[in-house]
């Protein structure tokens, strides 16, 4: 697509059939916005396009101030609010509407092709875009989208709707079309292909483009050849480095040479093509020093290459080079290579052979506006610091001519700028509760890892869990997982003593609530002290008022979630904070909350273990409070291990469920 947009630009008839490049085209990007607008409005990227577009004409002081119209709705009520201002931004944007509404019409009543006809009569757009550079190719695009909207027309799930979605997701499988050929490929034009498509074609002149891009090569950390076998790099766990191994030579060096034969292949497809002219194109930007390997062709005894040159090349222009550095007419390589005497060679074949240097190419004639030197450097990719200089001592000596200065000082600008919001988007936008800890997590303090890294550690498969394990064997995970799955499920009418609570949880395996491995994890003792406890006696007494494994999701400020966030940066950006509550109890004076823990506390005092936990109880609070509209009395952290209940008292100044977030449910 690069080539033939380039000789379409310079008006020279192209044909081409590569795919893709269609729906990026400045037309298409724009009936297809125009479409979206007429699907539905309030779609602020595409409006704008719209109205920026020759269909309405605005320009970007007329884009602001129908922002400024109205900045508390979307782009559409600030359109609908400018358009009741009186003025001509108002008497365009009220036509505009009025025809919105026309097309709107048409596309509820009519098929999708009939729509397209009337918008191009109606804005007279394919006319505007034939009358453009290349507007041949253009209207040949715009046409098929009408040839596209017909074929539409014909399938069974019509609409302007289906049609958009239709297009989104070709979009999304990068399933993008090649635009629509405005010459027919038996015509007087230049033919664009590639090497692949011309095999069996011949022409009268064929150009080889690009012959210095370099050879895809083989990369990773293994290889698979059907002879050779497996080659892996060996990794050494202990010095934390890894390196090639000489069974991963040997497979690569196999996949190499095999890649390096069908380039060869390819290559003789293009290089035989021709009938009367071939012409060889290839650039690189260290010419001089391939010319000097180049000549390692001059040990050769013949003209065949040896293999170990051949096997070197890294692209296409090093075997070009290698064959025309010792021939009679490839003394321009010879001399670019600082070699003495003449032809190497002697042969019957010719070629002319040119070499342009990036200062040859300056000569080339620039688009309007970029002939200023800054430009002209920055085009062959040389340094400007010589401008900056000049720029400089013209401040110093106070003249008034600095437009040299003026352009770097803009450029400077442009690449110096940052986006100010890159920490938020760096972010996660929904957290779990468990996964925001305070600052006396000792996890944290021990481990200096984020939450989302952490939960990445490899863990034993599912299939791996299961089997005998005896009574309290498992991961602290996998027996808390346990207990409050028993915890859910228990009925509280029930007796509740240790052989009660043992058969209940034989009902639940059977019941398929809990598996065989899972019961084997839960501690009936445990769970039937808490429950002979006051907090356990205050559940059995009330069941009815009882509220077990409550989901949540809280809307909280990005700045509670992350506080090391600057505040300019976090204002009005908010974080979704998912948990579930274990237990919640409704009394007459309020919430009462409850959360199970399974931990090993291994002698520590039960109040210094709640203290990892103070946060997370706290989110649980916010979150009752904010919901069910009640004030939390109390609540506990009950560690099932030691049977202790530790009462979390607000901290001082924490934020209220009205104050500091919002219950969604």
């Amino acid at each position: 697509p690069a080539f033939a947009e380039m000789l379409a630009r310079e008006g020279v008839p192209v044909y081409t059939r590569a795919g893709g490049g269609y729906f990026a085209t400045m037309e298409i990007e724009l009936m297809l916005a125009l479409l979206a607008v007429i699907d539905n409005p309030r779609q602020d990227i595409a409006l704008a396009a719209v109205l920026r577009s020759p269909v309405v004409g605005l320009g970007p002081a007329e884009l602001a101030a129908v922002r400024l119209s109205d900045r508390s709705g979307d782009f559409y009520d600030a359109v609908c609010a400018a358009a009741r201002a009186e003025g001509p931004l108002g008497e365009r944007l009220r036509r505009f509407l009025d025809d919105l509404e026309r097309w709107r019409t048409a596309a509820r009543r009519g098929r999708l092709s009939h729509l397209v006809e009337q918008l191009y009569r109606d804005t007279g757009f394919l006319a505007y875009a034939s009358g453009l550079p290349g507007g041949e190719q253009r209207r040949a695009n715009l046409l098929a989208l009408l040839d596209r909207a017909r074929q539409f027309d014909t399938f069974a799930r019509q609409g302007l709707y289906r049609f958009l979605r239709f297009v989104e997701r070709l979009r999304e499988r990068e399933a993008d079309l090649g635009p629509a050929p405005a010459l027919g490929e038996h015509e007087d034009v230049v033919r664009v292909m590639t090497i692949h498509q011309s095999k069996g074609l011949e022409f009268p002149v064929v150009i080889v483009a690009d012959l210095g891009a370099p050879f895809q090569t083989t990369k990773g950390d293994l290889f698979v050849d059907r002879d050779l076998g497996l080659g892996f790099k060996v990794v050494d766990t202990a010095l934390k480095i890894k390196y090639p191994s000489a069974a991963y030579w040997a497979v690569r060096e196999r996949a190499d040479a095999e890649s390096l034969r069908e380039e060869l292949r390819i290559f003789y497809v293009a290089l035989t093509r021709a009938r009367e002219r071939l012409i060889l194109v290839g650039s690189a930007t260290d010419l001089a020093e391939r010319a000097a390997r180049w000549l390692a062709a001059d040990g050769a005894p013949d003209w065949a290459l040896p293999d170990a040159l051949v096997t070197g090349a890294r692209s296409y222009l090093d075997w070009v080079g290698l064959a025309l550095i010792r021939h009679p007419d490839g003394r321009p390589l010879r001399e670019l290579a600082l070699a003495e005497g003449g032809a190497r060679r002697p042969d019957a074949s010719r070629w002319t052979v040119r070499l342009w240097r990036p200062e040859d190419l300056g000569a080339v004639r620039a688009p309007a506006g970029e002939a200023d030197d800054v430009w002209r450097r920055l085009a062959a990719l040389e340094p400007v610091q010589g401008e900056a200089a000049a720029a400089e001592r013209s401040a110093a000596e106070g003249r008034a001519d600095g437009a040299v200065g003026e352009r770097l000082a803009a450029l400077e600008r442009r690449l110096a700028w940052s986006y100010p919001y890159a920490a938020v988007t760096q972010r996660f936008a929904k957290r779990a509760v468990t996964e925001i800890k305070g600052p006396l997590d000792p996890e944290r303090a021990a481990t200096p890892l984020p939450a989302e890294l952490r939960r990445l550690a490899p863990r034993a498969p599912r299939f791996l869990e299961s089997g005998a394990a005896p009574e309290g064997a498992g991961t602290a995970a996998q027996r808390g997982t346990a207990v409050h799955a028993v915890l859910q499920h228990l009925d509280l009418r029930a007796p509740l003593d240790a052989a009660g609570i043992r058969r209940q949880v034989d009902a639940m395996v059977a019941r398929a609530l809990l598996t065989e491995e899972e019961a084997r994890l839960v501690d009936a003792q445990l769970i039937a002290r808490f429950f002979d406890s006051d907090l356990g006696r205050l559940l059995r007494a009330a069941p009815e008022r009882v509220r077990r494994e409550l989901m949540f999701t809280l809307e909280l400020p990005a700045r509670r979630v992350y506080p090391d966030l600057p505040a300019g940066v976090a204002e009005g950006e908010t974080v979704l904070v998912q948990g579930v509550m274990d237990c919640l109890v409704e009394t007459d004076d309020g919430l009462l909350l409850l959360d199970f823990k399974t931990d090993d506390l291994r002698g520590r005092p039960a109040a210094e273990a709640a203290e990892r936990y103070r946060t997370q109880v706290e989110l649980y609070r916010e979150a009752a409070e904010a919901i069910f509209g009640r004030p939390v009395t109390a609540a506990y952290l009950c560690f099932l291990s030691t049977g202790e209940a530790v009462r979390i008292e607000p901290a001082a100044g924490a934020a209220t469920g009205a104050a500091g977030g919002r219950g969604l449910n």
